[in-house]
């Protein structure tokens, strides 16, 4: 499961995602015909994922997702597509019953288990689990996903060359979590946790 979101929190964003590909727009209906809950619990649950910056939605207005919602949802939506197929192609599972099992355990399911079925079952790219860059211990090392920051602050990352699938290494944090020491292509840089949080990696 990803940081700061349950099994249901998930699927709104992968529902979200796939009602994307095939229409323009996204509204409340719509998710709420997809996930067949009432219109009032997924205004709820929007409201929720707003706050924590999945995605973006105004009073009546179509719903989007941001960019770290984009990476959560493309990885629930691989990660079932990946066991619904191990379930009926490689295990003879009739593939309606596939696709309801894999909605129900697709959340449960580790990183590691879910690369031993794509290895299994060759469906190619291992998972990618994105965390934010403020999750990382002291030498750890991961590769930048999105950067989830605008106007000033994006230039100035730019310029200390955190960049999207840049190289970055944790060398210190603060005993209280701020300011975190990074290295990024050989020299050593100072984070706020606030601009940390907005990174999104994946550990190497």
């Amino acid at each position: 499961m990803s940081e700061n979101l349950s099994p249901a929190h998930e699927d709104y964003l992968e529902s979200i995602l796939i009602l994307q590909n095939k229409n323009d727009e996204v509204r409340v209906k719509d998710l709420a015909d997809c996930l067949k809950v009432s219109a009032p619990s997924v205004n709820e649950a929007l409201c929720n994922l707003k706050d924590k910056g999945f995605v973006n939605h105004e009073r009546y207005g179509t719903i989007t997702l941001s960019e770290q919602g984009k990476i959560i949802a493309s990885k629930v939506y691989k990660r079932h597509q990946i066991i619904s197929n191990f379930l009926s192609k490689v295990l003879g599972v009739d593939a309606k019953i596939a696709e309801q099992d894999a909605c129900k355990i697709e959340h449960y399911l580790s990183k590691e288990t879910v690369n031993k079925i794509i290895v299994f079952s060759k469906e190619g790219e291992t998972i990618v689990e994105p965390v934010k860059l403020s999750s990382l211990k002291p030498k750890e090392k991961c590769k930048i996903l999105e950067i989830d920051v605008k106007g000033e602050l994006k230039k100035r990352m730019l310029e200390m060359g955190i960049l999207k699938g840049g190289i970055i290494e944790m060398v210190r944090v603060a005993p209280l979590g701020d300011p975190m020491d990074i290295k990024v292509k050989g020299y050593n840089l100072s984070l706020r946790k606030i601009e940390a949080e907005k990174i999104w990696v994946e550990r190497i």
